[in-house]
Formats: C-alpha cells, structure tokens, sequence
C-alpha cells in the first residue's frame, strides 16, 4: 500500500517513508524506524501537514492470544496508534488517515449487509486491536477535536496478483481450507484502488470522525473448489 501510496502523491507533495526496512524507491525520503518507540513520532511529523498509518502485525489463529506474537499486534496495532495520535497532536498535523481493516466484522463471508454504522464484532486479535484503534482515534477526536479518517480495508492485492486474479483466488481458498480455517476469502480490492481511497482521504479535507469501507466488488466467496 504505501508503494501505491507513493506512485500516486509524491508527484506534488513531499512524502517521508517510515518503515522497518528501505523502500524500492531509493531515491525517496526515508527513515528506519518502529512504530513501537514513541520517539519516532516526534521526530517524523515535526512540520508535517498530514499523516497516514499503515504498519500491521496479522494475527495467526493457531498461537496461543498471549504469546508474544499477539503481543507484537497489540504493540504495533494499538499501542503505536496511540503514540502516533498524541505525537500528531503535540505537532499540530492536521490531517490523519488510519488504514483500519473489515476484519473488525470477524467472518465477512456473504455479508453483503455491512455498513459503517454497525457495531463492530471481532472474531481474533488482529479485528479486536483494529477496532480498540478506531475508538482511539474517536477519544482523540472527541477529547482534542482532531481530524481523523478511518478506512477500513480488505484484501489489498497488487497488479501481478490482480492480472492473475481467479487462479490465485483459488489457490487462497485451497489452502485455507487445507488448513482447517475454512474459506477466508473477502471482497479483494486493487492496491492502486487503495492508495486512491488514502489520497482523497487526505485532500478532501474532512472535519471530525470519519469512517468508510474501502472494498472490492468482487464475489469470491461462494465460487465452487
């Protein structure tokens, strides 16, 4: 996503990459950094107009909730939220995207139903700490009047993965299903698609707390095996 992200701004605005590792664009602004250290924060969005949260830790459904794999998605997922919020706040950026997830519905199979006024119901870890992180950015919102843009995406796919796109969802289906899990599939969204719905999310300008569904059409989830 943040490759995409960076296609489609950094023609006329000046971005800074943060990330545990170097992007492919060598020739970007970019600094090393874990999103685990508050200092980090403080260090990146001095100056800045806007900010957008992308870091993730998924959650495996075979360990153990309190092992330290679960805890690394607390620490990125909620508490690296929390310190990039206050930061944001103490550096007066205006704009903030979180890049949420529809995993804070759990199971989404056939749930053509689902809108962003409904409560949200977490099935895992990784769904319960995106939906602790979106009340998050409400606290801030209410408490400090900040200006916050929650998307909550959903299978984000690249154009190799997409021009390839009804072999490789079967091949996704096989293995969930080899695993025990079940069919996992979701309503898989282009990642140029994605880094669009982050763009406008910032430029448009919104006031207050606000919440979208950035989705695919796509009906995976009752094709045959």
């Amino acid at each position: 996503v943040g490759t995409a992200f960076d296609r489609r701004m950094s023609s006329d605005h000046d971005l800074l990459a943060v990330d545990l590792m170097p992007p492919e664009n060598a020739d970007r602004r970019f600094i090393t950094g874990d999103v685990r250290h508050p200092d980090l924060f403080h260090e990146t969005l001095v100056g800045a107009d806007a900010s957008v949260y992308l870091p993730f830790v998924p959650y495996d459904p075979g360990k153990d909730p309190c092992s330290a794999a679960s805890g690394a998605s607390f620490d990125v997922n909620l508490r690296g939220i929390f310190y990039w919020l206050a930061a944001a706040r103490e550096h007066g950026v205006e704009r903030l995207v979180f890049a949420s997830s529809l995993s804070v519905f759990g199971d989404i199979h056939g749930r053509g139903d689902l809108n962003e006024a409904m409560p949200a119901t977490p099935r895992d870890i990784y769904g319960l700490t995106k939906t602790f992180a979106e009340e998050t950015c409400r606290y801030f919102v209410r408490k400090y009047a900040m200006d916050i843009v929650v998307l909550r995406l959903c299978g984000g796919l690249n154009h190799e993965w997409w021009s390839n796109f009804g072999a490789n969802v079967q091949k996704e289906r096989a293995k969930d299903l080899a695993s025990g899990r079940g069919w996992c599939g979701c309503p898989y969204t282009h990642i140029d698609d994605v880094a669009e719905a982050i763009r406008l999310a910032i430029v448009r300008g919104f006031s207050g707390f606000h919440l979208f569904h950035v989705f695919g059409e796509q009906e995976v989830c009752d094709w045959p095996a």
